[in-house]
């Protein structure tokens, strides 16, 4: 998932009747998310029974363009509701639980009084003055009159963390009495939204890429700098055959192995938001493509895969830069059970290949003492051992090294066979992990 920027928090932003809302994604092929507060949806401010049916409700993006509406979902208790929406394309959204006393936010909706303006959008920004369990109360200087919060209702709340847009509620009130004037506004966390979807049967909010490898299949082996179109065209084609063949049926979704190994999904102190990162999954798609190569396993299941993770781990980083400066993260990782001479892969957001493929053979370089045993929360009260002869390969180099710079093993003018390929393939990636 890429860093979003203030444009991209615009887009996501949407008017719901005469308040505001936030688009999310759902874990559908078929529908998104709206979350807004309650009285968006009531004929009657004050009144539940009078909710809106969903013809009647009105869902525009910041652009004009209307939404339609599936279902209303509201909360008896609380002034929050769930618009199910026909699906849209969007990029993850990124929530999170976790704030602070005083922290800078952004909220995000459509005051009434800007509503026939060009773009009646507007950004205000504050800081979190208190929370509890299900409320945040947030305080801006930014609003003027009391009109101008009107429209606001329903508006989505961020704040920053790691370079990223981070949701954390929806707006949803005024807090205290109007004479006080002290500007703070009473927020919904987005924890009592995930419960009401979950109440009533829906899918949570995740991407829905997550439902299926086979939808991030067109995206893997991108394989930039090859010289012959026709070349990599058929290098992606046998690929594409491995996965349709092999990681189609028995294989656990990313959503499946997500709720399996969540954070250990990522290099150490990585934050949480980076599972919902495309290229993760990508790059997992790519590491049990190259496992299926190297061991031509009968069904790639569950089993294989706690298997395959004692010989050759996969790790993510959300981080955009060179893969050497955060080594020292990669072996203080979750590297439990894994082998005394077995292999981590890794993967970032980097654009292009990393400037190496393979990290210093030396870790005591790396790490202060190999011996000590290293920290894991899997490991509370077991100490681990040392690492070993472990190799440190990033993957989108060693695909580099054993595909693009060496195009010419596999010229689409020497009428390779598919299964010739694949072994090619297969000798390539051994021979590099080998070294």
């Amino acid at each position: 998932m890429s860093a979003l920027g203030p444009e991209e928090i615009y887009q996501r932003a949407v008017m719901v009747n005469d308040g505001s809302g936030v688009l999310v994604t759902a874990l559908s092929a078929d529908h998104s998310y709206v979350l807004t507060a309650r009285h968006n949806l009531l004929r009657e401010r004050t009144n539940v029974a009078s909710l809106m049916e969903p013809n009647e409700t009105v869902v525009k993006l910041r652009v004009g363009t209307e939404i339609e509406v599936r279902q209303l979902i509201v909360s008896p208790v609380l002034d929050i509701a769930v618009i199910v929406v026909v699906s849209q394309t969007l990029d993850p959204t990124a929530t999170s639980t976790s704030v602070e006393m005083e922290q800078s936010m952004w909220l995000v909706g459509f005051p009434e009084i800007r509503r026939n303006l060009n773009d009646p959008l507007r950004l205000f920004t504050g800081q979190i003055e208190s929370f509890g369990a299900m409320s945040i109360d947030v305080s801006t200087k930014s609003f003027a009159p009391v009109d101008e919060v009107r429209g606001v209702s329903g508006g989505g709340v961020y704040i920053k963390a790691a370079k990223r847009w981070i949701l954390v509620a929806v707006e949803c009130e005024m807090e205290g009495r109007l004479q006080e004037g002290h500007h703070w506004l009473r927020c919904i966390g987005i924890p009592a939204f995930d419960d009401l979807i979950r109440e009533h049967g829906f899918p949570p909010i995740l991407p829905p890429f997550l439902l299926s490898f086979s939808q991030l299949a067109d995206a893997a082996f991108s394989l930039p700098g090859f010289e012959c179109p026709a070349t990599l065209q058929r290098l992606r084609t046998v690929l594409l055959s491995v996965i349709r063949t092999n990681l189609a049926t028995d294989t656990p979704t990313p959503n499946g192995i997500l709720s399996t190994f969540g954070k250990r999904l990522l290099v150490q102190e990585d934050p949480e938001c980076s599972l919902l990162d495309r290229k993760l999954w990508i790059s997992w798609l790519e590491y049990l493509t190259l496992s299926v190569l190297l061991d031509r396993p009968q069904v790639v299941d569950a089993d294989y895969i706690e298997t395959l993770r004692s010989r050759r781990r996969f790790l993510y980083s959300g981080s955009d830069g060179e893969w050497t400066a955060f080594v020292e993260r990669i072996i203080q990782s979750d590297l439990g059970d894994l082998a005394d001479d077995g292999l981590v892969l890794v993967s970032n957001r980097i654009e292009g290949s990393p400037a190496k493929t393979r990290s210093i053979r030396d870790l005591s370089r790396v790490v202060p003492d190999i011996g000590l045993p290293l920290s894991g929360a899997l490991d509370i009260g077991i100490p681990r051992k040392p690492i070993g002869k472990v190799k440190l390969f990033h993957l989108d180099g060693l695909h580099m090294d054993c595909i693009v710079r060496q195009e010419q093993l596999y010229d689409n003018k020497l009428g390779l066979d598919e299964h010739t390929v694949l072994q090619l393939l297969a000798e390539a990636y051994r021979a590099s992990i080998a070294q």
